[in-house]
């Protein structure tokens, strides 16, 4: 029987970073939205799912690859937007116009790294980043991160 789970260790420890850190930001999100422990089982549930597929070796077809490709700028779009208020109470044309900017970021990231897995990598980490500094930028001063925020530092 082929073994499905890798033996490398550089594997196992981004499984393991990816793991904690979704946990993390599911557990912040969960604090910022009170009384949604539903929505915290969940998210620590496909964090942990996260982590797992990262650490089996599997190969898959190239049609879910490829729904995959657009699937995750939508699913990075909800997350990033779900920190900071109700993805429902955001204006359609809004929404329309975010994913068009994720899905220049994803392509762009991509080519200039010429590697998808490394573009979706970076591409995913750098709104999160952003999204993060923006979420704690609001429970401290009640505004949003604004692009002055950045001459300031």
């Amino acid at each position: 029987m082929k073994k499905i789970f890798t033996k490398s260790k550089f594997r196992i420890v981004v499984s393991f970073l990816v793991t904690c850190t979704l946990i993390l930001l599911s557990s912040l999100a969960a604090m910022h939205n009170k009384g949604h422990a539903v929505q915290l089982v969940f998210c620590i549930v496909f964090s942990l799912a996260a982590g797992v597929l990262i650490c089996l070796d599997l190969k898959i077809p190239k049609l879910v690859t490829i729904l995959f490709l657009l699937i995750i700028p939508m699913l990075s779009l909800i997350g990033i937007e779900s920190f900071t208020h109700e993805i429902t109470d955001i204006k359609k044309i809004v929404i329309l116009l975010n994913l068009v900017f994720y899905f220049l970021l994803y392509a762009i990231s991509s080519f200039l790294l010429n590697s998808v897995r490394w573009g979706y990598i970076l591409a995913t980490l750098f709104p999160l980043v952003f999204g993060v500094i923006n979420f704690f930028v609001i429970q401290f001063r009640s505004s949003p991160l604004m692009p002055w925020d950045f001459l300031s530092a």
